[in-house]
């Protein structure tokens, strides 16, 4: 299979946090509270961004993330919660979710 195979196949994971732990999660990763305004904000965007559209190259699969469990992960990862770890442990929860 060639990478644009690939590519067409492509999961994307995204993070998707509760409204009862927004507060928290600005908490432990600052970037949040400097990026979105409000839950409200993030959520309507975030489901703008990853409306499928027919034809589209990649599938987004929202992935619950229990922020208390992101921060453990993060601690033992040794991170800091950026967008980056936030990233990584969603596509790890969600390859856990799909029996990887």
């Amino acid at each position: 299979m060639n990478a644009a195979a690939n590519d067409a196949d492509a999961v994307v994971p995204v993070a998707w946090y509760k409204p009862s732990q927004w507060q928290r999660l600005e908490e432990i990763a600052p970037d949040v509270a400097e990026t979105w305004q409000s839950y409200e904000q993030w959520r309507t965007v975030m489901a703008r961004r990853t409306r499928q559209v027919p034809g589209q190259p990649r599938r987004y699969m929202k992935v619950d993330v229990d922020v208390e469990e992101l921060l453990a992960w993060c601690t033992a990862q040794e991170r800091s919660v950026d967008s980056a770890a936030r990233a990584e442990f969603a596509a790890a929860k969600l390859t856990e979710q799909l029996g990887g």
